[in-house]
């Protein structure tokens, strides 16, 4: 999966955090950090701190004196809860929109919101691991779908097509054919790529496959991946499509239940946790000014759910179109001076651009980030965030630093000028504005952005190349370790597998167990029946395998009628319990093909790596021996070796 992502990660398009983001979890990972060099490093963000002070002096907190210093505010949040509100700000405001035509960005970051102030709700509730890493977590749960869009905007869009209203592990399917990795594995990737703790990583590559259950013994991952699970059903059901049929809401209702179930909590109590998820989602949503959208509680969910008639379901209003993206020549004019606004404006109406106006630098800022014009042209002296400071802060971020920024000096003075030209401007010109020489600087910037365009251009066309040269070598590779026949991994990885595996239990001393199975009177098969037959048999006895394997139990087809098993971490008893768990499932499936109709039985031996062993070469040869001793004590059965201390004690097979 490594150099699938490495590959993946060369398109150098993958989300990441704005650099105040990435500086502040950078920051929160330091053993010695401070609250005043977080606090710091906010400042340097106006749009952020703004933010982060609005957070603070929430609802929430409407008991206590309002904070006006960023320093108060990360004091009365935590320092965990500042980095929640970091990451979240910097990578929503970053990747609000793409190039993927297939993919809602609105939706999927409404939807990760969702999950996250679930997960927060339900870590408050159960104690069990930080609600601030659960938020951070579960907001980041899905980053590889947008790390998809980034990378292969077109060929996801059309996954995302054809795999539309199926099921989360069709997706991943879908993209695992496509990619030779899934979204989940590239958001675990990114993950450890950007330092976040390992529990992370894990829990967002499990928890998919978690089911909610009270025990004492998970790990803190296992414990994140199920506070994950658990907020992504709270977050679908309650953000469903209201227009929904009767087996959708049956299935919303019925997955609520068991997170209520797995809460121990009441109807009202789990009602009351699910409206002040609600609450608190619609806050981020106005704090990043998304969209307002329609959130129902348990109850609606229980009416919709206990109706077959869609009549009884709520009318809504059609969804409206999306805006269309800004023209191809857009300007953002900003100016505290009315009357410069206008000329200005005006003048590059008929120069045919698209104006946007803003009065202050805070209210462009934002303006900026949320349609990306090509020209910015601001004055220097705007109130609230003069212009300087505006054109730092939009070089912070991908949007900002590609647009062109002509800056308006208050006078004609080489130290303004000195002085814009640090801050980041592309151009400045004095006030009050020659028209004339507006429009030849215009033109200017018009001819710098189409040759970027078109540098741009050239790149994505490499990129795209790459990419799809990436993409076929991958699959090449997959070819190379995949058996044509069965479609599971041939000899060839197995040993690849193995050998690593051996190295990893002998550097840490985890168990390893391994299953080997040959299948019984298969040359009869062959002989009575034909070779078709038999190619029928293989594929069946490896479904069975795929079907009845779990969780760090990789299956592989030796070659001929034999199979290998490889269990991680897992000792010769367990092993033991697997291999029966396949071999019944074997003598149970019916082979329907041709002439031949019945069933097939198999011989299973079992081995674990042992102290004496030399080399992975003994450990295979001490599993070959108990399917030999299976196969010689009746055949269809399990024949474990039981561990021994020596290469030369009694050999003993049970």
């Amino acid at each position: 999966m490594n150099k699938t992502f490495d590959e993946l990660r060369a398109s150098g398009n993958l989300p990441s955090p704005a650099p105040i983001g990435m500086r502040i979890l950078q920051l929160t990972q330091q053993e010695d950090f401070s609250a005043e060099e977080i606090a710091r490093t906010i400042q340097a963000d106006p749009a952020l701190t703004g933010r982060l002070l609005r957070v603070a002096n929430s609802s929430q907190n409407a008991t206590m004196e309002p904070c006006v210093t960023v320093n108060e505010a990360t004091m009365r949040l935590g320092v965990k809860t500042v980095r929640n509100i970091a990451l979240g700000f910097s990578l929503i405001s970053g990747n609000r929109t793409g190039k993927c035509a297939g993919f809602d960005y609105e939706d999927y970051w409404a939807s990760s919101l969702a999950r996250a102030v679930a997960a927060h709700g339900i870590a408050n509730e159960t104690g069990k691991v930080p609600s601030a890493e659960a938020f951070v977590c579960s907001l980041l749960s899905q980053v590889g779908r947008l790390a998809f869009t980034a990378a292969h905007p077109e060929r996801y869009s059309e996954i995302l097509e054809e795999t539309r209203g199926q099921s989360a592990a069709v997706v991943s399917q879908s993209e695992q054919q496509a990619f030779e990795i899934d979204h989940r594995e590239v958001a675990a990737a990114l993950m450890r790529e950007w330092g976040l703790p390992d529990t992370y990583s894990e829990a967002t590559l499990d928890h998919h496959d978690v089911v909610l259950r009270q025990s004492p013994e998970q790990t803190p991952s296992e414990k994140l991946a199920a506070v994950l699970s658990a907020a992504e059903q709270i977050a679908e059901a309650c953000l469903a499509d209201v227009n929904g049929d009767y087996v959708q809401w049956t299935r919303h209702w019925r997955d609520m239940q068991a997170v209520r179930g797995w809460l121990g909590l009441g109807d009202e109590p789990f009602a009351h946790m699910c409206r002040d998820i609600v609450v608190m989602w619609r806050e981020w949503m106005q704090l990043l000014e998304m969209s307002e959208r329609e959130a129902l509680t348990p109850q609606q969910i229980e009416v919709r759910a206990s109706s077959h008639s869609p009549s009884l379901q709520e009318a809504v209003d059609p969804a409206e179109p999306a805006v269309a993206d800004q023209a191809t020549r857009s300007v953002l004019v900003a100016d505290a001076d009315v009357e410069q606004l206008r000329e200005v404006s005006e003048c590059l109406r008929t120069l045919g651009y698209e104006t946007l106006i803003a009065r202050g630098g805070k209210q462009a800022l934002r303006m900026v980030m949320e349609n990306s014009p090509q020209v910015v042209v601001a004055a220097l002296d705007l109130p609230d965030l003069d212009g300087l400071k505006l054109c730092r802060s939009l070089r912070t971020f991908d949007a900002g630093a590609k647009t062109y920024f002509l800056g308006l000096a208050t006078e004609d003075s080489e130290q303004e000028f000195v002085a814009a030209f640090d801050a980041g401007v592309d151009d400045c010109m004095p006030k009050p504005v020659n028209m004339t020489l507006l429009k030849a600087r215009i033109k200017g910037a018009q001819r710098m952005l189409e040759l970027q365009d078109r540098v741009e251009r050239d790149k994505e066309e490499m990129r795209k190349h790459a990419m799809q040269q990436s993409v076929l070598s991958r699959r090449l590779r997959a070819a190379s370790l995949t058996d044509v026949l069965t479609g599971l991994p041939n000899r060839r990885y197995a040993m690849k597998r193995m050998a690593q595996e051996w190295d990893n239990a002998q550097r840490t001393g985890a168990d390893l167990a391994v299953v080997m199975l040959d299948i019984d009177r298969f040359k009869n098969v062959n002989d009575t029946y034909g070779h078709d037959a038999g190619d029928e048999v293989l594929k069946q006895t490896a479904g069975m395998l795929r079907e009845n394997t779990r969780k760090g139990e990789d299956a592989c087809r030796l070659g001929g009628e034999e199979f290998l098993v490889i269990l991680r971490t897992t000792g010769a008893k367990r092993a033991a319990l697997a291999a029966e768990r396949i071999r019944v499932a074997i003598e149970q499936n019916t082979v329907h093909f041709g002439s031949f109709n019945g069933s097939v039985t198999a011989s299973f031996g079992v081995a674990q790596r042992e102290p004496w062993m030399k080399s992975l070469d003994d450990l295979l040869k001490a599993v070959d021996e108990m399917v030999y001793t299976a196969k010689s004590s009746g055949r269809n059965r399990v024949c474990v070796r039981r561990p021994d201390v020596s290469a030369e004690g009694n050999r003993k097979a049970g």
